[in-house]
């Protein structure tokens, strides 16, 4: 059974971080990429709404037996085979999910100026899954599991 309670909160953490990270969008590039604690906070708050997204996505997966992904980022891929999202969402939360492993993994190569580009361009996606996860979850369950 879907933990409406887990996927609510991971939800309620996109929305906050996404809403942190609109205010990094007024900073000109230059201010951002020389200002070590402004980059280091924008770049937590992606890391940690990319990992709710994933989180969700791997809940439902696994509650609903769909095949497993090869990386928790390729979970995106596998939702949308089973119509959880759309495929256009999937990919482009592929692309976040490297992100995501980049900042995790590889933290001392990160590339600023693709981290200043995700939050000037790519916050939206992380409405969208909200929303289409919503969307999801009433067509499971009805009004009562949103």
């Amino acid at each position: 059974m879907i933990d409406l309670k887990a996927i609510d909160n991971r939800i309620k953490e996109i929305e906050r971080r996404r809403s942190l990270l609109e205010d990094y969008k007024e900073i000109p590039y230059e201010e951002f990429v020389s200002d070590f604690s402004t980059y280091e906070l924008a770049i937590r708050h992606l890391q940690v709404a990319i990992q709710a997204c994933i989180d969700i996505g791997t809940h439902i997966a696994a509650v609903k037996n769909f095949p497993e992904p090869s990386q928790a980022s390729q979970v995106f891929t596998v939702l949308a085979r089973n119509k959880v999202i759309s495929k256009d969402l999937a990919e482009r939360l592929n692309q976040a999910g490297g992100t995501r492993n980049i900042i995790v993994h590889e933290y001392l190569d990160i590339d600023l100026s693709i981290i200043y580009n995700i939050i000037q361009n790519n916050l939206p996606d992380l409405e969208r899954f909200v929303y289409e996860i919503g969307e999801y979850l009433k067509k499971e369950g009805g009004e009562e599991n949103v």
